[in-house]
């Protein structure tokens, strides 16, 4: 941000975050629930923005969204701060890939490396006695030993005639890599779910699809979109 100073106080449930752009401030305050309300004096050029929020256990739950803001002597600056503000264009909408995270529980921890860095090749990170952190095609997937009895319960929901189990996780693919990993499925004999196949044919959301197992009953989905820019696409499904 330059020269532009941020100084955050937080003082025990509720915090306050103060931005000073020179001779312009914006000051974001603590109300008691998310919200904003923001107004421009004309003759100053200054905005001021009330950011309410709540906090939980002395620290704030922020969700990210930005606001451009135009003083007299500078040129609009990216000011980033938090917002339940309808519409408003937030971190989890943004266009940048970001490693997502995701921990699951499974009964047996040398099961799970055999799955997932053996038959999915990927590559293991940390570790303890009761889990392991895998590179999950860039994202963070961890495997918490949970207990030996352990296994993941089925709902089913039908999506074009596959009956989809749910929960599930998985992960997006070009359609070359959707086909390598439903070869490394094949020859270590996982049991398809879903077999592979399209789903959506001629529409928006055509893609590739295959459900499977970990050995904890965990669902996994990996699919490849036909056209990956309509990953998002905005559509009713009939």
């Amino acid at each position: 941000m330059g020269n532009d100073r941020v100084q955050q106080m937080v003082q025990g449930s509720v915090a306050a975050m103060v931005l000073d752009f020179g001779s312009t401030g914006i000051q974001l305050s603590n109300p008691q629930h998310f919200g904003r309300t923001a107004r421009r004096s004309p003759a100053m050029g200054v905005m001021r923005v009330s950011l309410e929020f709540a906090a939980i256990r002395g620290t704030a739950a922020l969700r990210m969204c930005a606001l451009r803001v135009a003083t007299p002597a500078a040129k609009p600056s990216l000011v980033r701060f938090a917002s339940s503000a309808p519409g408003a264009s937030c971190a989890l909408a943004s266009a940048a890939l970001q490693p997502f995270h995701i921990a699951v529980p499974v009964h047996d921890l040398a099961a799970a490396r055999a799955f997932y860095g053996t038959v999915l090749g990927c590559d293991e990170g940390r570790s303890s006695k009761t889990w392991i952190d895998w590179n999950f095609g860039g994202h963070q997937l961890v495997t918490h030993f949970a207990s030996a009895s352990y296994r993941g319960l089925d709902h089913f929901n039908d999506v074009d005639e596959d009956m989809v189990p749910v929960p599930h996780f998985g992960i997006c693919l070009s359609v070359a890599q959707f086909h390598e990993v439903a070869a490394r499925l094949k020859a270590a004999h996982v049991t398809f779910i879903v077999e592979p196949h399209v789903r959506f044919a001629g529409k928006p959301g055509e893609q590739w699809t295959m459900f499977c197992k970990d050995p904890s009953g965990n669902n996994l989905e990996f699919k490849a979109m036909a056209r990956p820019e309509n990953l998002f696409a905005k559509y009713y499904v009939e």
